[in-house]
């Protein structure tokens, strides 16, 4: 199964975002990284950025099972239903992200810890 892990950020008001996909004999097969804009972002609007780039890079390249891994708590939980989506500027994002997920034939969304994110970390400074 492939792997595939993301970040956003917000560093001196620009959001970041970047992700690094791995085959299933765990060789990297591809890592993006981007400045989505210079003002009224968030750092969760950044996460969820990250998160739609690569899972439409995903369907794109028609890899239909993957694990995805993330290490913003918050927007890993609203996506698995552990958490509601109070905040009304990520309902659009949350819904984006549910919408393709439903491309997948298996996809799950996991939260790791920030020091096993290290490499999407650097990717999306």
């Amino acid at each position: 199964m492939y792997k595939a892990f993301f970040d956003g950020g917000l560093r001196l008001n620009v959001m970041n975002a970047g992700f690094v996909v791995y085959s299933p004999d765990n060789k990297k097969i591809h890592e993006y990284g981007t400045k989505l804009s210079e003002h009224n972002g968030t750092v969760n609007i950044a996460e969820y950025k990250a998160l739609q780039l690569l899972l439409q890079y995903l369907i794109d390249n028609n890899i239909k099972d993957v694990e995805v891994f993330g290490d913003c708590q918050t927007i890993i939980y609203q996506i698995n239903g552990k958490n509601y989506v109070n905040a009304k500027h990520l309902q659009d994002e949350h819904a984006k992200v549910v919408t393709m997920m439903n491309k997948f034939d298996k996809i799950t969304i996991s939260w790791i810890p920030r020091e096993k994110n290290t490499e999407a970390d650097r990717i999306a400074r």
